[in-house]
């Protein structure tokens, strides 16, 4: 018989039950609607964890519940607005089956989360979602055509998986999700916003608004976040260590082909440490493949280490990787920080009405490299043409002696504009190139205002084809208010 004790009957052996409720009602004014209470103490859960029971109530935390089980089959009957609530310090057995209730409602969601016992010590970390092998931790993925659910909100949750299986599944038409609070690692993908079935009557197939925010994804094996969908927001999470599967295949955050989305934004999040090999970052940070819309990439920090990084080891790419038609229609890649990444600071193809403004790319990694590179690769034929990109206000600054070009903006379409930009490099490769523009002066609307500085080479070039400032401006009738510095 085991000697570990229920809640209950602990807090009945200390004789202070009244303390103990009032307690209970405290804990509980933070959660919205009828809540019920689990609480189990498997695997890594603290040494003072006191076991539920699921024959008892579960609608105080003098009575918890005990399983897993017990509290995703709740969830499948709850009314709107309810919560089911772990406890803090404990640890709990995913069984790898659905979460799904179609009575939940955007404006009434459903809510996991965590509460603090009455055991408490005060030192306890969030519920431990503990996940057997191959399995998924919450699935949101019912089988069979499409049919619609919103609003479920799941927070301050540590799960976890032991090198495969999926963290978070959302597939379906799943909408109005937020994912805030959370730490998840140890999977094949930690979260997966993946696409949909047809589409059954009142559903329309897609999955939409949903924010994954202020979380920690690290150390899954293929990606910390891959799938995409419209009017959603990834912001302000660590991605670390994630994609070490191998390849260069793996990233820390894919925003992939699963749909055509519109007007989602990835911003505030802190990227290192992708598709690790060798102990050196190995893949794209953050990638996109696709048709998208209105995405916006803004105020992110990609970083590595000098030493830490292959060249394979790009900071933000928006480019085509796929044999079916991309594009990229109003892209923003705006405010982020890019630190000692692979040959790539920010790359992108197939763009139409892009804006990449305000970024900061520091380059000291021993090995050539762009800092803004656009077009970062040739596109397929069946991809849009790139097309009036603006390139402005950005800062890049090398410092390695390889050879470097600052910002190459062209290759084909027209329409486009650089300006604003300031561009420094401090090595003495034998060659650098501040800009580099390859299609002809008719391509581009505006050229001006920029700034290049080399003062440790003399062999370094404005513009890559040109040679000196005083050259471009002459030929191009471009930068006649930029400076060599």
């Amino acid at each position: 018989m085991s000697r570990r004790k229920t809640a209950t009957q602990q807090v009945k052996r200390r004789g202070v039950i009244i303390v103990a409720a009032f307690m209970g009602m405290l804990c509980a004014t933070t959660l919205h609607g009828a809540t019920s209470y689990v609480c189990d103490c498997g695997l890594g859960a603290e040494l003072n964890c006191l076991v539920g029971n699921d024959a008892a109530s579960g609608g105080s935390p003098l009575t918890p519940w005990r399983s897993f089980a017990k509290a995703r089959s709740t969830f499948s009957q709850m009314a709107p607005g309810d919560t089911v609530a772990f406890c803090k310090g404990g640890s709990f057995a995913a069984d790898g089956g659905v979460w799904v209730n179609n009575r939940c409602r955007a404006n009434m969601p459903c809510t996991v989360t965590s509460y603090v016992p009455l055991w408490s010590d005060g030192g306890e970390g969030n519920p431990l979602i503990m996940t057997p092998a191959n399995k998924t931790a919450f699935s949101f993925g019912d089988s069979g055509n499409a049919d619609h659910e919103e609003g479920y909100r799941f927070s301050h949750l540590d799960v976890r998986g032991i090198g495969s299986g999926l963290g978070f599944f959302f597939f379906n038409d799943i909408d109005d999700v937020v994912l805030d609070s959370l730490s998840t690692s140890g999977f094949d993908i930690g979260v997966y916003i993946a696409g949909s079935n047809p589409a059954n009557p009142g559903s329309d197939g897609f999955n939409q608004r949903i924010t994954v925010k202020n979380s920690r994804i690290t150390d899954n094996n293929q990606y910390g976040l891959l799938g995409s969908c419209s009017d959603c927001r990834i912001v302000n999470n660590i991605f670390d260590n994630n994609g070490f599967k191998g390849g260069g295949g793996y990233h820390n955050l894919y925003w992939d082909g699963s749909s055509k989305s519109t007007g989602s934004v990835i911003s505030g999040n802190t990227l290192s440490r992708s598709g690790v090999s060798g102990g050196k970052c190995g893949s794209v940070s953050l990638v996109v493949h696709g048709v998208h819309t209105d995405l916006t990439i803004e105020n992110n920090t990609v970083k590595e280490e000098v030493g830490g990084a292959s060249e394979g080891c790009w900071g933000i790419a928006a480019d085509t990787g796929y044999g079916t038609a991309e594009a990229f229609s109003r892209l923003v890649i705006r405010a982020n920080t890019i630190l000692n990444v692979g040959n790539v600071g920010i790359g992108v193809n197939a763009c139409s009405d892009c804006l990449v403004e305000g970024n900061t790319i520091v380059q000291g990694q021993p090995f050539s490299s762009y800092g803004i590179m656009i077009p970062d690769r040739v596109r397929g034929l069946e991809d849009i043409i790139l097309d009036r990109v603006t390139v402005r206000n950005n800062s890049v600054t090398m410092t390695n002696v390889a050879i470097n070009t600052g910002i190459l903006l062209g290759g084909e379409g027209a329409g486009h504009s650089a300006s604003g930009n300031t561009v420094v490099y401090s090595g003495t490769a034998r060659a650098w190139y501040c800009f580099s523009y390859p299609l002809d002066k008719s391509s581009y609307t505006a050229i001006d205002n920029n700034i290049c500085a080399f003062s440790n080479t003399s062999n370094g070039l404005w513009e890559k084809t040109v040679g000196s400032l005083a050259n471009w401006q002459t030929l191009s009738g471009f930068d006649l208010h930029s400076s060599r510095q």
